[in-house]
Parts: C-alpha cells; sequence; structure tokens
C-alpha cells in the first residue's frame, strides 16, 4: 500500500465528509482508499472510509477542485463546464473557480463524454487537443478565463514544457 508521500507530485484530493456535510482535503492517506474516497459519486458507489469515516465524491462542494490548493499556488485548470440539469443557472458550481495563481482553460462546444455517450470520445480527444495546443499559443486561440494579473503566469504555463514524456498533448 503506497500512502502519498511516496508520490513524485504532491497529492491532496478533495473528499466530502458524508457525516459532517464538509468538503475536507487529504494529503496523507494511503493511496488507493484516498482516491477511492475522493471518487464515489452518492446514490451510485458506496463511500470511501479512511479511518473510520465516510467520504463521498470531493466535487459535491468543491467542483474546481480548489480547497486543496495552498495559497497563491499556480495551477493551469482544466475546467469542464457543467451542464448538468440539477444545476441551477448561475450556481456557483457552474462557475470557474477564481483563486490567486490559478488560470482556468475552458473549451467551448466540446462533445460530452460520459457512461451512455462513450462514442464521442473519440471525436472529443482531437478537439480538447487542438484546443489545449491553441491556448499554448496565446490567450486568443482559445476561450480562456483568467484573471488579468495571471495571463503572464498562464502564458508561461502553456509555454513550459509538459513534464510527461510522451504525454499526446507535448509538442
Amino acid at each position: 500500500m503506497t500512502p502519498f508521500d511516496h508520490c513524485h507530485v504532491p497529492l491532496s484530493l478533495s473528499v466530502f465528509e458524508l457525516r459532517g456535510h464538509r468538503t475536507r482535503v487529504i494529503r496523507q492517506a494511503t493511496l488507493v482508499p484516498g482516491i477511492y474516497a475522493s471518487c464515489p459519486v452518492p446514490l451510485l458507489f458506496q463511500p470511501g472510509t479512511i479511518n473510520g469515516k465516510l467520504y463521498a465524491d470531493g466535487g459535491i462542494a468543491d467542483r474546481g477542485a480548489v480547497f486543496g490548493l495552498r495559497p497563491g499556488e499556480r495551477t493551469l485548470s482544466h475546467h469542464l463546464q457543467s451542464r448538468s440539469p440539477w444545476r441551477r443557472r448561475g450556481s456557483p458550481a457552474q462557475l470557474v473557480p477564481k483563486r490567486d495563481g490559478l488560470c482556468a482553460l475552458t473549451i467551448d462546444r466540446l462533445p460530452r463524454v460520459g457512461p451512455q455517450r462513450l462514442a464521442f470520445g473519440p471525436s472529443a480527444y482531437p478537439r480538447a487537443r487542438e484546443a489545449t495546443l491553441a491556448a499554448r499559443d496565446g490567450p486568443q486561440a482559445a476561450h480562456i478565463t483568467a484573471p488579468a494579473q495571471n495571463r503572464s503566469q498562464m502564458l508561461a504555463a502553456f509555454s513550459a514544457p509538459i513534464p510527461a514524456p510522451g504525454c499526446p498533448v507535448a509538442r
């Protein structure tokens, strides 16, 4: 069982504590139970358990997965636009998260992929890749949202080499 601190990249996960009805950030746990605790969608999957506490999908109250970010931490967020029928128009869950150091990439009109829509994957992936590469070339090339003071950070993030060798988005 691998603990979080053995990961090559620092890891923190948002989880929703069912008893306390609040988001918690896990920075120390065993990897598999920690990841599982951050994923279960209520009523579809059983809650994850860590130290006797029950947890569900961290996106319940932290859709943008920003609770675990340290203040001012430089972050590029690939924000998925919500078209959920359960979300009210203008709901905070639909908004792009705003934090110092965070820049968000939002790709408009991307085909939605899900358990009942797997056939859209082959068309969604190249469109997402193309838009991401265009965004690296400048904010006018794709729909990018970022506070004005973070635009230079965003462009630096896009122009920095992608650290994962063989990554399909790498140039």
